[in-house]
């Protein structure tokens, strides 16, 4: 049994000041200056238990519960109430199991449910609120920022787990797993009216609420083997994988689809889903950009004139295989350590580029990206090109052009290590003495159509984002 609280306050005073007359760097010197400050505050409390049992090594049992309450919603939604139970069978300790223990060395089933919750990301989302601030003819003035919002509650996962662990000759592990996630009273930045002037940092007009439910459902395996154990060599393998569905389930009971720029949450879609127009290739005769119509009877017809044409879902973020291998090796005082990570069937989209368009536009003061090849560029009829003409005035035009298959296969981790012999190291008077190199992200296999990091954020879109670093370590342990 247990009771936690946090409590957290942010706090800042900002001063500024330029134009001084001398060397005396005090803000008062300053013949311009301005300050500014901020608080912020936020408190959850805690109560929560748990009760683990076992019986005869073979039956086990687990509930816990707890009660969260949070200051980010209002004293009607603000506590919670989030459980589990769990139980498992380790079937290796029957009886009638007990004539192959010798190739089934163990053998577990088990199974959970339970709920757990999230909160708002806005400490103050619930609160209809004033800013104060803003500039209005040359007065200050104020503004309404937030609609009152005292029904926003916690977003609530009802999680249900079915695996079975393994063990075969007492070196050869392997786990299976299923599950189910119901994500309900999804905490989603729903679209409202401009009308009353509510306007966001990004320029919309949005509301942080409960709006929906959403499901992920899927599997894990993973296999552990011990190759070689012996005096000299020892050699371990991990291999695993995973496939995950995401699919959006309800929204505000009105809506089918909300649009937000390139995405899409659509009911029976992936809750992230590109939508843009379908991208066709290049007009051999004058050098734009081609799109798909995809008129309602299907049509696959093509057209230079992007309001011609009808958007669709064109791919997701989302992965259809993730997973990994591992392999350590020792031999005498040599080790060696590696991670493979992999990922299939998922999409990215160059929004950068797509910012920046096909050349003619000026956005990012004209630059052109590095993977533009003037080869590669119409440049009179007939040309059957790759990218469209270059010209002052061509569209942002949202297409699957710039979507790109983030398939790849990364070398996460490479270690290797030396270890002085035991014999040796005694005799300097210390236990053991270890010197290795190690590095992340080494290697990446990819596609040649994918120009940014395949590690890229959950919703596929790609602006400017840092590049998973590349970083070599190295390293000595010393024990007394």
């Amino acid at each position: 049994v247990g009771f936690e609280t946090e409590d957290y306050k942010y706090d800042y005073l900002y001063a500024n000041g330029n134009q001084y007359p001398s060397y005396l760097s005090e803000i008062e010197n300053a013949g311009d200056s301005r300050a500014s400050s901020h608080v912020e505050r936020y408190r959850m409390t805690s109560f929560l238990g748990r009760i683990n049992y076992d019986y005869n090594n073979k039956y086990y049992f687990s509930a816990s519960y707890r009660r969260d309450g949070s200051s980010r919603l209002s004293r009607e939604s603000r506590w919670g109430d989030f459980w589990s139970i769990s139980g498992s069978w380790r079937l290796s300790e029957e009886a009638f199991m007990q004539d192959i223990k010798h190739v089934l060395t163990d053998a577990k089933l088990r199974v959970s449910y339970g709920v757990n919750g999230t909160q708002p990301t806005d400490l103050y989302g619930y609160l209809g609120v004033y800013e104060f601030g803003y500039n209005y003819a040359g007065n200050g003035g104020s503004a309404e920022a937030r609609f009152d919002n005292p029904n926003m509650k916690w977003e609530k996962n009802y999680a249900t787990n079915v695996g079975l662990d393994v063990t075969l000759w007492n070196r050869l592990s392997i786990t299976a797993e299923w599950y189910n996630r119901d994500t309900k009273d999804l905490l989603m930045s729903k679209n409202i009216s401009a009308v009353p002037g509510v306007i966001n940092s990004s320029g919309g007009a949005t509301m942080l609420m409960n709006v929906g439910s959403m499901r992920n459902r899927g599997v894990e395996f993973e296999i552990k083997s011990t190759n070689i154990q012996n005096k000299d060599w020892y050699w371990s393998t991990s291999l695993n994988f995973g496939h995950n569905k995401n699919t959006l389930l309800k929204l505000d009971g009105e809506q089918n689809e909300m649009i937000d720029g390139i995405a899409i949450h659509r009911i029976g879609e992936a809750y992230q889903s590109f939508y843009a127009y379908e991208y066709a290739g290049v007009d051999p005769e004058t050098g734009s950009e081609m799109f798909y119509i995809n008129g309602e009877d299907g049509s696959r017809e093509t057209t230079i004139h992007s309001n011609e044409a009808n958007k669709v879902i064109i791919g997701s973020p989302d992965p259809k295989l993730t997973g990994g291998l591992t392999n350590f090796v020792s031999w005498k005082f040599i080790d060696l350590n590696f991670t493979l990570t992999y990922s299939l069937g998922g999409h990215a989209y160059d929004a950068a580029t797509w910012l920046q368009s096909n050349g003619g536009t000026y956005n990012y003061v004209g630059n052109v990206p590095a993977y533009y090849k003037i080869e590669d560029t119409w440049k009179q009829p007939g040309d059957n090109a790759k990218l469209p003409l270059f010209a002052y005035g061509n569209k942002n035009t949202v297409s699957s052009r710039w979507m790109m298959p983030t398939d790849h296969l990364r070398l996460k981790n490479l270690t290797i290590g030396f270890t002085l012999p035991s014999n040796l190291s005694k005799k300097a008077g210390i236990s053991k003495l270890r010197a290795y190199i190690s590095g992340n992200n080494l290697l990446t296999w990819k596609s040649k159509d994918l120009y940014v990091d395949p590690e890229t954020p959950v919703d596929g879109l790609c602006y400017f984002e840092t590049p998973a670093l590349r970083t070599i370590t190295f390293g000595i342990e010393l024990g007394f």
